[in-house]
């Protein structure tokens, strides 16, 4: 994230969208740690 993002007030949806990919990353690991388990 820059300087410019926060002045453009883009900050707050680049955090939620790194949220949300972090989320899906996540759980795509954890459902293929389980399949690899089983």
């Amino acid at each position: 994230m820059t300087p410019a993002d926060v002045y453009f007030e883009r900050d707050k949806a680049i955090l939620q969208n790194r949220q949300m990919i972090k989320r899906r990353t996540l759980q795509n690991r954890r459902l293929r740690y389980h399949a690899q388990a089983a």
